[in-house]
């Protein structure tokens, strides 16, 4: 890779710190749903036992918040970079290798974001129907079943190919 400008490098920056704080608020979010399910049944267990559902939701709506503000950063800073940075992809294996894996989830991810949206604008009004709020929560876990999990190994690799940069091109020094 060439020398980047200032602004590439600061598009790369955001665009890492977000996906790194995306990463982890839905690792977070994926071990916080995962607790209220039923290993018998495999749905999430309605009643949630001692925790109060306002108490629930209060706690799961920042790692909503997070995950859903995070991910868009960080499509958006991602694909910022490679268009102002003009990268030749054919060059840096590493990066055309984390495109397709960004580009191959972005849709079903987005998809699933709407649900969690769907989720805060009913987490945030007046008056909170736990019913409904409830409803989102299943409703989004059963649409793409283990996507969430098969996203988390898929971007596993993306870190080990942003620090140690493997399958570039070497150019001649003749």
């Amino acid at each position: 890779m060439e020398k980047s400008s200032k602004l590439s490098r600061i598009l790369i920056y955001i665009s890492v710190l977000s996906f790194i704080v995306w990463f982890g608020s839905y690792l977070t979010r994926l071990m916080v749903s995962y607790q209220f399910y039923d290993s018998q049944t495999n749905l999430i267990i309605k009643e949630l036992g001692s925790i109060n559902p306002g108490t629930f939701i209060t706690f799961f709506t920042p790692i909503v918040v997070l995950n859903l503000i995070f991910y868009i950063l960080f499509l958006l800073s991602f694909f910022t970079y490679l268009f102002i940075s003009k990268i030749n992809l054919k060059k840096e294996g590493w990066l055309f290798i984390t495109v397709i894996i960004v580009v191959s989830t972005m849709l079903p991810e987005l998809y699933l974001l709407r649900y969690d949206f769907l989720f805060l604008k009913g987490s945030i009004g007046e008056s909170l129907d736990f019913s409904a709020l409830y409803g989102i929560i299943v409703k989004r876990s059963e649409i793409l079943g283990s996507f969430p999990i098969i996203e988390l190994f898929l971007y596993m690799p993306v870190v080990y190919l942003i620090l140690f940069k493997p399958l570039r091109l070497k150019q001649n020094e003749n």
